[in-house]
């Protein structure tokens, strides 16, 4: 059986920019608010420590969201700004 991490890690990738009010979340993962909050300080943290990831667990207003790391952000920016037309094939 998945970890409740991996669910919540799962979660917050495809809730994208808006990410998952608390109560949500509760009720999606069947856990409190306490449980809530230490699992999310606990993939904070495997997050934080893994210098292969350019992830981060953010809490804003009441919502937990997976957002990239400041390290990675000129990459991020450049990646945003690049004309993708210019990489697609005549079919697309």
């Amino acid at each position: 059986m998945i970890s409740k991490i991996a669910q919540l890690e799962a979660l917050l990738y495809v809730a994208g920019d808006s990410g998952i009010p608390t109560n949500n979340l509760c009720d999606l993962m069947q856990v409190e608010h306490a449980a809530l909050r230490e699992l999310a300080k606990q993939l904070a943290d495997k997050l934080s420590k893994n210098p292969d990831s350019g992830l981060q667990v953010l809490y804003i207003n009441h919502s937990y969201k997976l957002t990239t790391r400041p390290e990675v952000s000129e990459l991020v920016s450049n990646f945003f700004q690049k004309d993708v037309t210019k990489t697609l094939s005549q079919s697309a």
